[in-house]
């Protein structure tokens, strides 16, 4: 049988969602910990990577099993888990069915906090500047986006994307007294797509690039000349959709 797991996870102690040899990731601790129950090993695929420190409030992953699960099952992993994973729901879903590939949509939030919190220091980045800021300018910036396929200029220099074509559906900022919140929604991500465009959008709010370097960036398909990777901590990975979701089986 093949099951979906929808998950959360707070992930700054982590290297990213992938197994990785220099660091714990998201998918060794849930596959380890999966294991341990069963008494057996598990391999489990995610819906697609997260970078080091990024969040996620739904993830979707997809392991194969056979025969029943044990009673409980979410309770009890929830208990072995770190308090930093959780697990919502599994679901019994088509033999063929894949969490990656058969996402549609998948829709991102970056948090910028406009004022220092100690307690929770990494779940939002705070940017002391933004007082330089034109929202104005950065909301057009965002806008921009979705005038193009190629987002060439958003990608980490050392990707291994075979391309870099996306459809993006939304773009976006929201500006609140204590917290702005930039949203972006697409087909499918870049590495460092998002912590790129964040970065890219306080330039040009500063004043520091201008907007006719942006647009001769994609036309050029090259990177900013003053590309800026924001920290992963205020990224979440928000929501992912798929085509088939009401014909999953509730399992826990």
């Amino acid at each position: 049988m093949r099951y979906f797991i929808d998950l959360s996870y707070n992930g700054h102690a982590y290297v990213g969602w992938q197994r990785q040899p220099n660091g714990v990731s998201i998918q060794e601790v849930l596959e380890d910990t999966i294991a341990l129950m069963l008494q057996e090993p598990v391999q489990i695929t995610g819906c697609g990577r997260t970078d080091s420190g990024v969040h996620a409030r739904h993830y979707i992953a997809h392991l194969d099993l056979q025969g029943d699960l044990p009673d409980r099952m979410i309770q009890r992993l929830n208990r072995m888990l770190p308090h930093d994973i959780v697990l919502h729901q599994i679901y019994q879903v088509a033999e063929d069915a894949h969490a990656r590939f058969d996402a549609t949509r998948r829709s991102y939030r970056y948090y910028l906090s406009l004022g220092k919190d100690p307690f929770s220091p990494h779940m939002a980045w705070h940017y002391p500047h933004t007082h330089l800021v034109d929202t104005i300018h950065m909301q057009e910036a965002a806008a921009l986006l979705l005038n193009y396929h190629d987002y060439a200029p958003f990608v980490k220099s050392n990707h291994d994307a075979e391309t870099t074509l996306c459809d993006l559906y939304s773009s976006n900022w929201t500006f609140e007294d204590e917290q702005w919140i930039y949203h972006v929604e697409a087909n499918r991500f870049l590495r460092g797509m998002v912590r790129l465009i964040v970065g890219m959008c306080l330039e040009v709010g500063q004043g520091k690039l201008p907007m006719e370097e942006v647009i001769a960036s994609f036309n050029e398909k090259r990177q900013v000349s003053r590309a800026w990777s924001v920290p992963p901590d205020g990224l979440y990975l928000d929501r992912i959709d798929y085509p088939h979701r009401t014909s999953w089986k509730v399992i826990h």
